[in-house]
């Protein structure tokens, strides 16, 4: 049967209240993939960077350099520069 105007109004509130709800949890989604892109973007450079150390490390380890040099060459430590050294 049709609705009395107390029913229409809890209704409209209770839609308007979904829509509203829907709204906030859409915008904060939204929210989430664009934060997890850019920490993902991030990561990948980090990860690109260290990749790129790691093989000027192996270059300068092949060349005889010592793992000062390297050190300061790259930036890594040069514990982390004997366990290249070991890897080869």
């Amino acid at each position: 049967g049709a609705m009395t105007r107390e029913e229409y109004d809890i209704y409209m509130r209770s839609l308007m209240s979904y829509w509203e709800s829907k709204g906030m949890i859409d915008t904060a989604l939204a929210e989430g993939i664009q934060r997890g892109r850019i920490e993902g973007r991030i990561e990948g450079k980090i990860e690109g960077r260290i990749e790129g150390k790691i093989e000027v490390a192996k270059n300068a380890i092949s060349m005889g350099m010592s793992e000062e040099q390297i050190s300061l060459l790259t930036g890594l430590s040069k514990e982390e520069i004997k366990k290249l050294r070991e890897e080869k």
